[in-house]
């Protein structure tokens, strides 16, 4: 079609317990989590077609690059984040946590 509809997170993950409320607060977990619709965008025939050039991201997202006909770039960017891409890149590159992370306080409280 020509829209989709979606949020950025499921209710089931934005939706936490008062006391998991109560020590780290709402952070608009009601807004991330709210369905909006928006019109779907066709990469090949924006701007006469866009080509990817390059992945990227940055301390807790993903993105990519990419350039029309007439040489313009342009950059998506995923609006669901990672904080454990931002704790495996930066704070504990030589090992793997990921694992770790599920098993910790603060996730088992949510």
């Amino acid at each position: 079609g020509d829209s989709f509809s979606s949020s950025i997170y499921t209710p089931e993950e934005t939706n936490k317990s008062g006391f998991y409320r109560f020590l780290w607060g709402d952070h608009y977990r009601d807004v991330y989590s709210t369905k909006i619709e928006v019109p779907v965008l066709f990469l090949d025939t924006i701007h006469g077609g866009l080509t990817p050039i390059k992945e990227g991201g940055g301390q807790q997202s993903r993105s990519i690059r990419f350039i029309s006909t007439n040489d313009n770039e342009y950059t998506l960017r995923a609006l669901r984040k990672s904080a454990e891409q931002y704790i495996q890149a930066y704070l504990v590159p030589n090992s793997n946590v990921l694992d770790r992370i599920n098993n910790i306080f603060p996730v088992r409280l949510g």
